[in-house]
């Protein structure tokens, strides 16, 4: 996690934009705004990230604390939000009726039998019974990424079955429009109300330092949200995986340019949404059709240092919005 902040520290730090940083060298509350859940480990990761962005900053001289100058948000377990909570009524209900459908018992009994002609480990072989593919994907991804061994009895093929029973259940219980909403729906009206409000200030030139926002959550935060956007590939994300959403302005975009436009009824496509996952740049399917291509210098801030990144296709911000909105509870909106 400290190499992700160094890798946004090269993006956001030391990426000269205009003769000066996109965000200030040194840590700053007001522009960048931290939120994690109260789980221990997700809290340290939003540590280090930071560590890693702002270790040249006085706030990171050798000796402190990585926690002492940076100020994390959480919320109580009864309020948070970050994550299905299990104890909701509606999506206790739509888990059982997916889990009773005939379809979710269909794809499971294929992919128990399929690992149990297989194994011959005794504890492999009652999780596969107990079904809890999230968990074991989990487990094994954690052990292959330190390199510690795996039980001898997983083939190969087996351990592939695995990976896409995980993948599989993640879609089935996270994926349905219900699901998110009830899950993450809350959520999502949080990040998208600091992109509004930024949005906004762009917009009608307020002033608004927040230019950096950071969750640091789970695989079920991120789940339904890959689901919402159509960009869920159907593989449990990896340990350690991250989506970015960048806004963007199209450079020559004054003041009185909008007001020419709203007054002419255009759409106000000043602001647009690059997505990436994972490193990997992802386009939006249901932005397809008003999503457009620009080069590298057309954009404020621009997309490469060095200044050879080749045109991309972007979401204009005010539907991207809109695609996001839909799973916000009316309460939220």
């Amino acid at each position: 996690m400290v190499r992700r902040g160094m890798s946004y520290r090269e993006r956001y730090i030391n990426h000269d934009v205009s003769g000066k940083s996109f965000l200030n060298p040194a840590f700053d509350p007001e522009e960048v705004y931290i939120r994690s859940t109260q789980s221990r480990r997700t809290i340290e990761s939003a540590q280090s990230v930071m560590f890693g962005m702002f270790s040249d900053s006085p706030n990171f001289k050798k000796g402190d604390e990585r926690s002492s100058k940076i100020v994390i948000h959480t919320r109580e377990k009864s309020e948070e939000n970050m994550y299905p909570r299990k104890n909701s009524p509606e999506l206790k209900k739509l888990r059982q009726d997916i889990k009773s459908s005939k379809e979710f018992i269909e794809a499971e009994k294929k992919i128990k039998e399929s690992l149990l002609s297989e194994l011959d480990d005794p504890d492999m072989i009652q999780r596969v019974q107990r079904g809890g593919w999230i968990g074991m994907e989990n487990t094994l991804h954690s052990m292959e990424r330190h390199e510690a061994p795996i039980p001898n009895t997983l083939s190969k093929t087996a351990r592939e079955t695995l990976y896409r029973a995980s993948g599989w259940y993640a879609s089935m219980m996270h994926g349905s429009q219900k699901a998110i909403s009830l899950g993450v729906g809350s959520f999502i009206g949080d990040f998208l109300g600091i992109m509004k409000d930024k949005s906004e200030s762009i917009r009608k030139e307020k002033n608004n330092k927040t230019n950096f926002a950071y969750f640091s959550g789970h695989d079920n935060t991120l789940f339904p949200i890959l689901s919402g956007i159509q960009i869920f590939d159907g593989h449990h994300p990896p340990m350690g995986s991250h989506l970015e959403i960048e806004m963007y302005k199209k450079r020559g975009k004054s003041k009185e340019n909008l007001k020419e436009e709203k007054r002419e009824g255009n759409m106000r496509e000043d602001l647009w949404v690059r997505l990436v996952y994972n490193n990997e740049e992802v386009s939006i399917p249901a932005c397809q059709s008003q999503s457009k291509s620009f080069r590298r210098e057309e954009l404020f801030p621009p997309l490469d240092k060095k200044g050879n990144a080749p045109t991309l296709e972007l979401c204009p911000f005010d539907r991207f919005q809109k695609i996001l909105e839909d799973f916000v509870p009316q309460e939220k909106k």
